[in-house]
């Protein structure tokens, strides 16, 4: 049986009420179902299940995910919009020639850039977070082996996060300087 999610959204308008329902859409197992999905239906509607299962597969390092992961934004979920690229960064110490072929298309434009994938991406992080997932993703860069076209890309790359690893202070949320109250 399928589920539905249902939103109603009652528009008052010369003494007219309308409902607009959302059909839940399916969740795909694949970028090929995911870019099927995106032709016949350019905003979709995702479970925030399904969002989790499919920025999941970025995370883990599944290389098919990592490189369709432009189709999940522009969904119209400002989750995927704001997640997908934190969930691809998150992927360099899994796989990180994956990653890395997202800043790259030969005589296009490139998916992502560097300042994009390359710098730690926390929101309010420690400054040992910073510099744990900054280790471990110039660890993972360092031993790749990247075909050659790639290269310039790690280089960039593994300098930035140096540069954050350095920087993580400066960066890193601290608690007795927030004046948010």
């Amino acid at each position: 049986m399928k589920k539905y999610l249902t939103y109603g959204l009652c528009l008052l308008f010369s003494g007219v009420t309308a409902i607009v329902y959302a059909q839940e859409t399916p969740c795909p197992a694949t970028i090929t179902e995911l870019k099927q999905i995106r032709k016949q239906n350019d905003n979709p509607f995702f479970s925030e299940k399904c969002e989790n299962k499919m920025l999941k597969s970025i995370r883990t390092g599944n290389k098919e995910w990592i490189l369709g992961s432009d189709f999940l934004l522009g969904t119209g979920s400002a989750y995927l919009n704001e997640a997908t690229p934190i969930a691809v960064t998150l992927a360099i110490p899994a796989n990180p020639i994956a990653v890395l072929e997202l800043t790259y298309k030969d005589g296009g434009d490139s998916v992502a850039t560097m300042q994009d994938l390359c710098v730690a991406p926390f929101i309010e992080p420690t400054e040992q977070q910073i510099k744990d997932f900054d280790a471990a993703a110039i660890k993972a860069l360092q031993e790749a082996k990247v075909p050659a076209y790639l290269e310039k890309a790690r280089q960039e790359c593994i300098a930035s996060f140096i540069s954050d690893k350095k920087n993580a202070a400066k960066f890193a949320y601290n608690p007795s300087t927030d004046n948010s109250n």
